[in-house]
């Protein structure tokens, strides 16, 4: 019921460059302002410099095409590592502290054959001239044989290292004296402190050391207050654990049963699991394997730990479904056989191992 006299469609980088400024402590200060704004893509532009002047008006001094987007190295690396792209770039982030420094730096050194800063430091320019799947392709070459956390992180160094020479040129440039970030949709993926840190040093290198010795510390804290510890092979084998135990606890246990019988049958639904995919009992494996710790899932690749947590999901429904065991076995090894068949075959997986 709206008039359409109401309505006004805005750009879409000046919609993101009006959501930082106006609500940041810069807005009617009567100063000369930068705006700066960076995306994977919107209105075939992925960024922005603008000034507002002390009158409030913008000028916008500066915009960065589609197809030179930061944003799209980024999104397409999230969807070479099987991820959602434009979604779960934050994972890679999450992924980035775990690989080891000399795989990473070999990872930024092939982004850096994608995209660099123009010659005036202000803008990013293609080096490719590939986009979109084009340029997919191209990564899943280059980058071949590279664990995923090296890639996670050299993504991630490589969009620090572009998006602080560009706003410190920027900086340069207009003599900025403040600095705000704003999110997107999905939250963004940004490079928080090491432009804190470079902007810092424009009041003093001292004020610079400072502010980094005290974000480790508050990092380091927080990590001995969370014990953070990552794996991406037990987060796998995780996923539907709980599902599968909660289905064998409620429609397999009966009551009043000891603490023993119920270990005995948790571990029978669980070698159920393993002849179907392994073709062998825990029991079996270890007994195979005598020079080896652990047991047989730890010796699983992420192919067959991604496969086990979609087994232990059906498994919980066959149960709830009462098909008696000997029927699931056959069920589940058939699945097994043709989700192994396509996970190897996945190149999106294979960037995992």
């Amino acid at each position: 019921s709206m008039p359409m006299s109401r309505i006004k469609v805005i750009e879409h980088h000046q919609t993101h460059a009006a959501a930082a400024y106006y609500l940041s402590p810069f807005q009617g200060r009567g100063e000369k302002v930068l705006v700066i704004t960076l995306d994977g893509s919107g209105d075939g532009l992925s960024g922005t410099a603008s000034i507002v002047g002390e009158d409030g008006q913008w000028q916008r001094v500066r915009a960065i095409s589609t197809f030179d987007s930061l944003g799209i190295v980024y999104s397409r690396v999230t969807q070479m590592l099987g991820m959602k792209p434009w979604e779960h770039e934050y994972k890679l982030m999450g992924m980035a502290p775990y690989a080891h420094k000399g795989d990473a730096l070999r990872c930024l050194k092939i982004l850096k054959s994608y995209l660099e800063l123009t010659d005036d430091g202000l803008g990013l320019k293609n080096k490719t001239r590939l986009w979109g799947n084009r340029l997919l392709v191209q990564m899943y070459k280059d980058f071949m044989g590279h664990r995923f956390d090296a890639v996670a992180a050299g993504v991630q160094l490589f969009h620090e290292e572009v998006v602080v020479k560009l706003v410190r040129n920027w900086i340069e440039k207009t003599g900025a004296l403040g600095i705000i970030s704003a999110s997107g949709r999905y939250g963004g993926t940004f490079a928080h402190k090491d432009i804190a840190f470079e902007f810092a040093s424009w009041i003093s290198v001292e004020f610079k050391l400072y502010l980094i010795k005290e974000f480790q510390r508050l990092k380091e804290e927080e990590s001995i207050r969370k014990n953070l510890d990552w794996d991406i092979k037990r987060n796998l084998a995780k996923i539907n654990y709980r599902i599968h135990t909660d289905a064998i606890k409620k429609h397999l246990i009966p009551d009043k049963i000891s603490i023993e019988d119920k270990n005995i049958i948790y571990a029978t639904e669980a070698d159920l699991l393993n002849l179907a995919l392994f073709g062998m009992t825990a029991k079996e494996w270890k007994e195979k394997n005598t020079e080896l710790d652990g047991n047989l899932r730890d010796y699983a690749d992420v192919s067959q730990l991604v496969c086990l947590s979609n087994l232990e999901n059906l498994n919980a429904n066959f149960i709830k479904e009462k098909i008696d065991k000997l029927k699931r076995l056959e069920k589940l090894n058939e699945i097994a056989i043709e989700q192994m068949t396509i996970l190897v075959s996945n190149n999106a997986i294979e960037k995992l191992k």
